[in-house]
């Protein structure tokens, strides 16, 4: 009897170091991608604001080589691109294979923001916030259906 409690034991523990083995090998990726792809384009729009920030009066597009050091942990949105023109950041990014609506993306960002209306999408050449309805042309160069973050360029 104890000799099959003994077993019973070691084969418990087996299983649950290899649950754990498991989930640190390959870890869960995120099943809802609006969620995955919202919390990429937030940290990408935030680095590129910080880079705005350290580098006021620069006019042209940001390289994510410029990004990379204010990206922290995540990884870049795909179809991700940042530039300041005309007194203002724009930055876009396009998620691949989404199937939830164009502003399920929005709506998340602007949640977990507390609200900030610097979050729209694309839709035909204008920007479109949820919240803020119209908000004029959308950058040169953003595909439409794109995620956009567009805030007055940081300056002196």
């Amino acid at each position: 009897m104890v000799a099959g409690l003994f077993v019973l034991l070691i084969f418990l523990g087996w299983i649950a170091v290899m649950n754990v083995h498991e989930a640190v090998v390959s870890p869960a990726v995120p099943e809802d991608m609006a969620t995955q792809f919202s919390g990429q384009f937030r940290a990408y729009s935030h680095a590129a604001l910080a880079f705005a920030e350290a580098n006021q009066g620069y006019v042209g597009s940001i390289g994510n080589q410029q990004i990379a050091p204010y990206m922290g942990p995540w990884g870049f949105p795909s179809g991700a691109a940042a530039e300041m023109q005309g007194g203002l950041l724009d930055v876009w990014a396009t998620p691949p294979g989404l199937t939830v609506p164009q502003g399920e993306w929005v709506v998340k960002e602007m949640l977990d923001t507390g609200g900030d209306v610097a979050y729209a999408v694309n839709v035909n050449g204008t920007l479109i916030s949820p919240v803020a309805g119209n908000m004029g042309s959308a950058p040169n160069g953003a595909p439409n259906g794109a995620a956009v973050y567009q805030v007055t360029a940081p300056h002196d």
